[in-house]
């Protein structure tokens, strides 16, 4: 077989390990505090952890229990290398910016230079002149190989390199704008293991995606996508039933699917995490685009039924009680800022909604409702019906 299989980890190296004042979390950051040259296999201290200010050892205190929790505490530093190398995008190697076609495709390093010469259109699998390409597009050129062999890369297929590579040009395009590179990495991981990986692919759902298994969204059949993660392994695996599974937690009376124990508000199965993958939010796209998610906004009376946000049809006991806010508004809310809220006007009464405890508050009466946030549930013949127009 020609088949390559990737180790995968969530293992990552800190990058404010190296600054002059150190990590600012200190023993809880959830990142590997080693030497980066060290694990490149080219620190100028050699292997000798006393000739140099960063740490060698992958068992020491703080590096331990991160291994163990990754079940890598018992492998040779040589195996944890080679999990490393292709997963940590700080560790793969970088795109020359000043690699030209003229002076003989050279740059103004030349022969010391230690970066990669391939056209960036190309990694990033959008260059229009194809062939006709006056730059390198040739991953088996002989400097070529020989980067990728100092990386540890030259065992993988040139499709699964150039993957890797374009994960990495992905990121750093994304750290250009603050915003942008928030969607990338978050809580320790990743893009690839988190944000983005959470969000499914509008290109593939109604059609085709360009990008195909480059692509850093999820591809699924349906706008929706129910999966657990196994303790052992840490993979996400996904739940079978999902149509089922979706339309349960859409209902906001329900807290919990009883025919697998998927807990809506803890999400969790069976003491495993679950979470809840989806397509990009309505209100952050123009209202022509097809299979968004659009979140609906819901409060419960007195009586335990549950309202939705700024309708006018719904029967309440207490009419005052209604609010002008919609569910599109509290949702731009909460996509600008979640750990906020947003005041709203009842009658003649001020509410707070607060996002983070998910209840409003009478701001005069200090009586709390809960609050719920679900999806508009859409079916399988929905989407099938989408693709059709």
């Amino acid at each position: 077989s020609n088949s390559t299989v990737l180790a995968v980890t969530t293992l990552r190296l800190c990058a404010k390990y190296r600054d002059p004042h150190g990590c600012p979390e200190g023993d809880s950051c959830q990142k590997l505090h080693v030497c980066r040259s060290y694990v490149l296999g080219n620190c100028k201290f050699g292997k000798i952890r006393p000739r140099c200010k960063f740490s060698h050892d992958f068992r020491d205190a703080h590096n331990r229990d991160l291994c163990y929790e990754n079940k890598v505490e018992g492998l040779p530093f040589d195996n944890i290398q080679k999990l490393l190398l292709p997963n940590d995008p700080a560790l793969l190697p970088q795109m020359c910016n000043t690699y030209k076609v003229s002076g003989g495709n050279e740059c103004e390093f030349n022969e010391k230079c230690t970066r990669l010469h391939l056209c960036k259109q190309f990694v990033l699998g959008n260059c229009k002149f194809g062939d006709n390409c006056r730059r390198n597009h040739n991953l088996n050129d002989r400097k070529i190989q020989i980067l990728l062999n100092k990386f540890m890369l030259t065992a993988y297929r040139n499709d699964e390199v150039l993957k890797l590579l374009w994960k990495k040009e992905q990121i750093h395009i994304a750290t250009r704008s603050s915003s942008t590179y928030a969607l990338f990495m978050s809580d320790g991981d990743t893009a690839m293991e988190n944000d983005k990986e959470e969000e499914i692919c509008l290109y593939h759902l109604l059609s085709e995606c360009q990008f195909k298994e480059r692509c850093l969204k999820s591809h699924a059949k349906l706008p929706y996508r129910w999966q657990k993660r196994d303790k052992l392994t840490r993979i996400w695996e996904d739940i079978p039933d999902m149509e089922t599974i979706e339309q349960r937690y859409c209902d906001p009376t329900n807290v919990r699917n009883s025919w697998n124990s998927v807990d809506f508000v803890r999400m969790t199965m069976n003491n495993n995490a679950v979470r809840r993958l989806s397509t990009a939010n309505a209100v952050t796209k123009p209202d022509n685009f097809l299979l968004t998610t659009k979140w609906i906004w819901y409060w419960q009376e007195d009586v335990g039924k549950w309202i939705t946000y700024g309708s006018q049809v719904e029967a309440t006991t207490n009419e005052k009680a209604k609010s002008e806010v919609s569910s599109g508004d509290l949702e731009k809310a909460y996509e600008k800022d979640k750990k906020e809220g947003l005041s709203v006007f009842a009658g003649p009464f001020l509410y707070h909604v607060s996002f983070k405890e998910m209840n409003q508050t009478n701001m005069t009466l200090g009586t709390r409702r809960d609050v719920r946030r679900r999806p508009l549930f859409v079916s399988r013949r929905d989407v099938e019906a989408a693709r059709d127009r």
